[in-house]
């Protein structure tokens, strides 16, 4: 039985979503497409040994915390588990400061502009910091589950050999 990548209901017999058939004419949503990325993230967990993934879980998920995600490295650092849910995180930091950057500069040049427009600004970028959150939440949970997935549309990146 298949189901629809779209919407998760039963194909039919030609593979077809009659759910989504007749929606067929609807744009993809933004939040539709970023529902697929978490969706459709690359899951590599299949590549790692079992006794590695069920030792390190631990090292996995404080790698999230800030400063912290020296530890996995340090204490772990023939653990591919752990590296990879390092890199991951490390990922997200560099992601997050970059971001408070640009948010702080374009943040403050929307105010010197006025204060209805400073705040709209401001607004659209508290909504890009919640998706961030979400991505360190998911990222976080991976580790919990000991899935080695990921992090949506910066997971591919790969800082730490």
């Amino acid at each position: 039985m298949a189901f629809c990548t779209k919407c998760g209901s039963v194909l039919n017999e030609d593979g077809v979503c009659e759910n989504c058939l007749n929606k067929k004419d609807m744009p993809d949503t933004p939040f539709d497409k970023a529902v697929d990325a978490i969706k459709n993230a690359p899951d590599e967990t299949e590549e790692y040994d079992k006794d590695d993934i069920k030792e390190n879980i631990f090292f996995a998920i404080i790698a999230y915390f800030g400063i912290l995600i020296l530890i996995p490295v340090i204490a772990r650092p023939d653990s591919k588990f752990a590296r990879f849910h390092a890199n991951q995180a490390l990922d997200l930091i560099i992601l997050s400061l970059v971001y408070g950057i640009i948010a702080s500069v374009f943040t403050s040049i929307a105010f010197i502009k006025g204060t209805a427009f400073g705040i709209f600004i401001l607004g659209i970028f508290l909504i890009v910091s919640v998706g961030i959150f979400l991505l360190w939440i998911l990222g976080i949970g991976n580790a919990a589950q000991g899935k080695a997935k990921q992090v949506p549309f910066i997971g591919k990146i790969n800082l730490l050999k």
